[in-house]
């Protein structure tokens, strides 16, 4: 076991994970542990995961491959006409946007553009931009009980402000 000691006196570790399809040798690297026994906790759980050939790294993980696996676990837990609105969502407006990026890449300003772009280019009032929201939260809620992330970018998301829509009442002439 290979756990070492860094100057700010945390401990790391790096596993050597064999070679990429291009030869080049791939390493894992864990860093901040507070003690020993974290530190080796979590390699003994990698080495599992590399043996029985389970392990993900979490910086080749896009955000439309963890989206997949989430929607399969939320089909079971939501109304289908939920579920169906969520998957147009994604479709035609999450995906196109951040679908094909990292998840680790993805950070709040990476959001802040997709609201705003759906606000200003297709028109979202504050309640669609809110599901938007609503869906990217959940996917990174998820991931962060996975490992694959340490926040979720979508905590300071500035929605637009509610539009008020005048109504407009019929008289008699209008009616007729």
């Amino acid at each position: 076991m290979n756990i070492k000691k860094d100057k700010n006196g945390t401990y790391y570790f790096v596993i050597s994970a064999g070679f990429n399809s291009s030869g080049k040798r791939r390493q894992i690297k864990r860093t901040g542990f507070k003690t020993q026994k974290e530190a080796k906790e979590q390699y003994l759980h990698i080495q599992n995961e590399l043996a029985d050939e389970k392990f993900v790294d979490p910086s080749s993980v896009t955000f439309e491959s963890f989206l997949e696996k989430w929607k399969k676990r939320k089909r079971n837990q939501i109304e289908e006409s939920t579920y169906i609105r969520y998957e147009r969502l994604c479709r035609l407006h999450i995906l196109p946007a951040i679908g094909k990026m990292k998840l680790q890449k993805i950070n709040s300003l990476t959001v802040q553009n997709l609201i705003d772009t759906l606000t200003s280019e297709h028109g979202f009032a504050r309640k669609s931009c809110l599901l938007v929201t609503t869906v990217i939260k959940d996917v990174f809620r998820n991931a962060i009980k996975e490992g694959l992330v340490k926040i979720n970018p979508v905590q300071d998301i500035d929605l637009p402000k509610a539009s008020s829509v005048e109504m407009v009442i019929w008289d008699q002439e209008d009616i007729d």
